[in-house]
């Protein structure tokens, strides 16, 4: 089975919803279901930098096969991050898609942990801050 949970709550305690939300739809639902082995697939992170970004000089600076822009517009762009040398405090390589957009919205997909995520934005942050727009 799977279940599929979006929350705001820590990490682990996300993971103990799932749990409990798995409990009840066998013990209401469906008895035959069964559900174990209990992960995070994905998690997503936002956050609000304090500038706006200048997507097009920050994608001249990037390597081309990393940054795949979104719209024609330049309003969005996304990063696939992947650093197999530098491992988390989990001991699990870095691999993150970014999207950052030019209000200064940052977003993280596919990591499976909060560390992850932050690893990825602080990556990020020093190029970010380079092509920062402060008006």
């Amino acid at each position: 089975g799977n279940v599929t949970l979006y929350s705001t709550s820590p990490v682990e305690e996300t993971r103990m919803h799932g749990k409990r939300l798995a409990r009840l739809v066998h013990q209401r639902a469906y008895s035959q279901v069964k559900f174990k082995h209990f992960r995070i697939a994905h998690l997503q992170t936002f956050c609000q930098l304090g500038f706006k970004v200048n997507v097009e000089a920050f994608c001249a600076n990037q390597a081309p096969e990393d940054v795949v822009r979104l719209e024609p517009s330049f309003a969005h762009i996304l990063v696939h991050l992947t650093d197999d040398d530098d491992d988390d405090e989990e001991g699990e390589p870095l691999k993150a898609q970014v999207k950052i957009d030019r209000e200064g919205r940052v977003r993280v997909f596919k990591v499976t942990s909060l560390a992850q995520a932050e690893a990825a934005v602080a990556q990020l942050l020093p190029s970010l801050a380079k092509h920062g727009q402060w008006w």
